[in-house]
């Protein structure tokens, strides 16, 4: 939850010190990088469970002999 205009509005009105203000909107401001860093935290594990199943990459090479019988040839062949 962010501090909103009205909140301070609020906080003032109800005779808080600049100090215990400073202190609840720090502690906003700590609660919401905690949210970001737990997006950005699943949206990275997100894109690493997106390369984890790629399809493999052939590397068969049309037109080139396997080093074993039934075996489909590479460049290095």
């Amino acid at each position: 939850m962010s501090i909103t205009p009205e909140m301070i509005d609020a906080m003032v009105a109800a005779g808080l010190t600049r100090e215990q203000m400073a202190a609840l909107m720090k502690a906003s401001l700590i609660q919401a990088e905690a949210a970001q860093a737990e997006k950005r935290a699943k949206a990275a594990a997100k894109k690493r469970r997106q390369r984890g199943v790629m399809p493999a990459l052939s590397l068969h090479v049309p037109g080139t002999l396997g080093d074993t019988g039934g075996q489909t040839g590479t460049e290095g062949d």
